[in-house]
């Protein structure tokens, strides 16, 4: 996983990954949703609408953070991916939550539904969120979430914030948008170590973190 040093200082101190761009497992009821009453889609790969202004800006970035994710894993040695063919796909918002003393980071996938980052299928425990000091976050480009699909899956991660830390409350900001390559057969290309292969991108525009 090759991330900014903003992001990597964040995120490395959030969580341990098993795998690069999340849990691909099968989707189950778990999660809490911004939109009671509406069913999540079967499985993990479930599109979110890109027609948001941030959505859409997220996918015109897209050509211009393959070629720095390309040249970057080139500078390495490691084999790019080839993502012809497939089609580009808003899987999960990366939102960001922040109080007086630190910040955590969750994903908002289809249906409104929130984990922790790189949590998924696990539904979060709002007392035992992973928190990282808020001098990690400084630098990061964040956005305030617009539209109905942000605004609810901002409403969603401050109600388990306010669950985690009653009396508080907390700056919820749009951190990033995590692309994945579906092909024909529904599947995501995946890395040469066999994960799903993941673009997150800034709300400048600029790709945040990787799988490789």
């Amino acid at each position: 996983m090759k991330r900014t040093i903003v992001l990597a200082a964040l995120v490395l101190s959030l969580v341990s990954l098993t795998a690069c761009g999340g849990s691909p497992g099968a989707s189950g009821p778990g999660g809490s949703s911004a939109a009671t009453g509406t069913p999540e889609p079967a499985g993990p790969y479930a599109a979110i609408s890109t027609e948001g202004a941030h959505e859409k800006a997220a996918v015109a970035a897209l050509p211009a953070a393959l070629k720095t994710v390309n040249a970057a894993v080139k500078s390495q040695s490691q084999p790019t991916i080839d993502v012809s063919g497939a089609t580009p796909t808003l899987v999960a918002y990366v939102i960001q939550a922040a109080e007086t003393t630190g910040v955590t980071l969750f994903e908002v996938r289809s249906g409104g539904r929130v984990y922790e980052l790189y949590g998924y299928p696990k539904p979060p425990n709002p007392k035992g969120l992973k928190w990282t000091p808020l001098a990690f976050s400084e630098g990061a480009s964040l956005a305030d979430p617009a539209g109905g699909q942000e605004l609810a899956g901002a409403s969603a991660v401050a109600s388990i914030i306010k669950v985690a830390r009653p009396g508080t409350t907390p700056t919820v900001k749009i951190y990033g948008y995590s692309f994945y390559w579906i092909k024909a057969d529904g599947q995501p290309v995946a890395t040469p170590n066999g994960s799903p292969f993941t673009v997150t991108i800034d709300p400048a525009g600029k790709a945040s973190s990787w799988s490789q």
